[in-house]
């Protein structure tokens, strides 16, 4: 029986999200679709070809997403006591899994012209975020149940997590809020027209602090983005004990269980 470590999956959750946003970015900067200086992550899927791109990156990050979940909460079931840690287990594995489903609803409806797929877009961004830092809140403490190779070094990957999660918590608020400003509304509405604003002082200085507010909020997204990352990357010393592997069962008239496996060896 082969095994695969789980640790991999996790590499291969934050390579395909890392490089594959990397590579939207790279071909919308080439194709002058927008801001070479920090986009938002929305822009890089917005036009064609790389919102073809986009769409397939998000989708295979929430498989992986999909399957660390998953090998979280049973590790968690097997090595907690309890029927209260074995609830709130169950609860985190659905939150995980409601954030990955917002995740793949940010690359189906794409930023565009449409004012309904730009409300589904925001709201599937926004609780992809929230649910994910509760989930990542949740983890940090579950983690403690798990057995430590080391035990300092279990609460230096909880010190880590926590502070992960709660900067993470304060950049999401200000992102939020951010989006309400009056200044950054104005900008918004008046887009790459800035001539039309003539010589008035007051507009002009109103635009201008609404595009650094529009800067700041890109930057937050981006460090999310990569937050999100990090966060998953401090599972790899949980997940460096744990093997994987893909069991298919067959029952038979005896009444017995045999695997196909086992079958196969039989031949």
């Amino acid at each position: 029986m082969y095994y695969i470590p789980a640790w991999t999956v996790i590499l291969l959750l934050s390579g395909v999200f890392a490089l594959g946003n990397l590579l939207t970015y790279t071909i919308g900067v080439s194709q002058d679709h927008f801001r070479p200086v920090f986009p938002y992550i929305s822009d890089t899927g917005a036009y064609p070809i790389e919102n073809g791109f986009f769409v397939l990156v998000f989708a295979i990050t929430s498989l992986f997403a999909l399957l660390t979940i998953y090998i979280r909460f049973k590790d968690v079931h097997i090595h907690t006591e309890g029927v209260c840690f074995k609830v709130c287990n169950y609860i985190f594995l659905v939150i995980g899994i409601m954030a990955i489903f917002f995740l793949l609803s940010v690359a189906a409806f794409e930023f565009d012209d449409s004012s309904l797929s730009n409300r589904l877009h925001f709201a599937s961004a926004i609780l992809t975020i929230f649910l994910n830092y509760v989930y990542s809140f949740g983890q940090a403490f579950i983690g403690l149940l798990l057995p430590p190779i080391r035990v300092w070094w279990k609460w230096l990957v909880f010190a880590i997590q926590l502070s992960i999660t709660i900067f993470g918590i304060i950049l999401f608020f200000y992102y939020f809020a951010a989006s309400f400003f009056e200044a950054n509304i104005f900008y918004l509405s008046v887009g790459r027209n800035v001539s039309s604003l003539g010589t008035n002082e007051t507009l002009l200085a109103l635009y201008y602090e609404g595009l650094a507010i529009d800067y700041s909020r890109a930057v937050v997204q981006w460090m999310i983005f990569v937050e999100v990352i990090v966060f998953f990357l401090t599972l790899i010393p949980d997940f460096h004990r744990i093997r994987v592997n893909l069991q298919i069962t067959r029952p038979y008239d005896q009444g017995g269980v045999n695997t196909i496996d086992n079958e196969m060896k039989k031949v």
